[in-house]
């Protein structure tokens, strides 16, 4: 339902600045603050 109102995703961004620090990160919800 909400697909119909939801813009697609059409552009691809550049990556965040340290991408490369968690490419090979295993577990990155446990790195997550909540």
């Amino acid at each position: 339902e909400l697909c119909e109102t939801w813009p697609n995703i059409t552009e691809k961004k550049d990556p965040l600045p340290d991408a490369e620090d968690w490419a090979e990160v295993k577990n990155k919800r446990d790195h997550l603050e909540m």
